[in-house]
């Protein structure tokens, strides 16, 4: 059982944990290994089915949390134009007060904790093929290990959001602690981060958003 919730951990290598991982409290909701989980935390025209009652999260503002565990089934007539994941407290905050869209905006807490990845499976497969899937992360290595791992847990193409190179040449600042092998590394297992990091890498002062 133990070894199903280690799949997230084979896109970190053990210097990243201090990054990643900064409480062990974090760590053990990543592997699945905490009491209570982190909540989902969700915006957007979608109907989720529970144990014993429907709730329909369509213009609740600015916000609906959930016990991720207690969501059985997506059922809506009324569908997002879009699927977005939010890596950070702060920006989905900003996003789910400040811009009203028909997209479903779902916060991932960082690493998506197994709570969180499963409804991100359950989305997928319940909603229509041509609904597009997005992230908006850090661009960092972090965040782009990030976004690979949710591509991992979807069937359809993700797509990142506010994360290319123009917007890391306007606002990103130098990091000179970037590791530049591991950064190619993980640009080569996904095509849409491949630009993302090719712009960190660019320059002798590296760069991260």
């Amino acid at each position: 059982m133990l070894l199903a919730k280690q799949r997230p951990l084979r896109h970190f290598r053990p210097a990243d944990f201090s990054q990643r991982f900064p409480t062990s409290d974090r760590l053990l909701e990543t592997l699945g290994l905490v009491k209570f989980p982190h909540p989902l935390l969700i915006r957007g025209p979608v109907t989720l089915k529970l144990t014993d009652r429907f709730i329909d999260c369509a213009g609740i503002q600015p916000f609906v949390g959930l016990p991720p565990q207690a969501v059985r089934e997506v059922c809506s007539e009324k569908m997002p134009e879009f699927v977005l994941t939010i890596e950070n407290l702060a920006s989905f905050n900003r996003y789910t007060a400040e811009i009203q869209d028909n997209g479903l905006i779902l916060y991932t807490a960082g690493f998506p904790a197994p709570g969180i990845a499963g409804f991100l499976r359950l989305l997928d497969t319940s909603l229509p093929s041509d609904i597009p899937f997005l992230h908006w992360g850090d661009i960092d290595e972090g965040g782009l290990k990030i976004f690979i791992y949710i591509q991992g847990l979807i069937t359809r193409t993700l797509k990142p959001h506010l994360m290319t190179p123009d917007l890391l040449e306007m606002s990103g600042h130098p990091n000179h602690n970037l590791r530049i092998e591991e950064v190619r590394r993980t640009a080569d297992k996904n095509s849409e981060v491949m630009l993302i990091a090719e712009a960190m890498l660019s320059t002798k002062i590296h760069r991260i958003l």
